[in-house]
């Protein structure tokens, strides 16, 4: 009797655990240790400007205010650009032709656009 108890026990055991990582797939079948796979339909969403890579950039557009204080965007050709640097006399509503480097991972409290380190400006 002890024996079939602990053979009992086994199957049970082993019957809940084998149904750890089986997931139901729409067609109500089980696969083992994966995740259904689902597919996107109807439209997808809008991907964001492309992030420019590290190098130097001439960029011109209408400088902007950025959503904190004392930050500076700058538009141009689909990528928002965050102005670090030589941004002295530089105010919202300035067209102007800037050159710079950018600098993806630059550390800043402006919470948007890439950083471009501004090297020099020339209005327009």
């Amino acid at each position: 009797m002890k024996s079939l108890l602990s053979v009992l026990t086994v199957a049970v055991t082993a019957a809940a655990l084998g149904g750890c990582g089986q997931f139901a797939s729409p067609g109500g079948s089980a696969s083992v240790g994966r995740w259904p796979e689902t597919t996107a339909s109807g439209p997808q969403p809008a991907r964001g400007p492309k992030t420019p890579a590290r190098g130097q950039v001439r960029a011109t557009g209408t400088v902007a205010a950025g959503v904190e204080p004392g930050c500076l965007t700058l538009a141009s050709a689909g990528t928002l650009y965050l102005l670090l640097g030589a941004t002295a006399g530089l105010g919202e509503g300035d067209h102007v032709e800037v050159v710079g480097t950018v600098q993806p991972d630059a550390v800043t409290t402006c919470q948007q656009g890439t950083p471009l380190r501004v090297e020099s400006v020339v209005r327009r």
